[in-house]
């Protein structure tokens, strides 16, 4: 069993749910301050899947984090 954390760059973060939300900034930040400290959970996981791109660049990294024979090109999987 292993535990996996996606970290996002505290801006990225704030953006997001910005977005996400339709909240203001200072909100934003009030919400992610009452939450632990994504160090706090990257020291806990035994992976850290960095997600500061876009959703398909994401996919990628966890795929090729999960199965290390897999490759992706154009969105595809190629099995080596």
């Amino acid at each position: 069993e292993q535990v996996w954390c996606a970290y996002v760059p505290r801006e990225t973060q704030l953006s997001r749910l910005m977005e996400r939300d339709g909240v203001s900034e200072a909100y934003a930040q009030s919400r992610i301050r009452a939450q632990k400290s994504q160090q706090w959970y990257c020291e806990r996981c035994d992976w850290v899947l960095v997600n500061e791109g876009d959703l398909q660049t994401f996919h990628r990294k966890c795929l090729a984090k999960r199965f290390g024979n897999l490759r992706v090109r154009d969105g595809g999987l190629v099995y080596f």
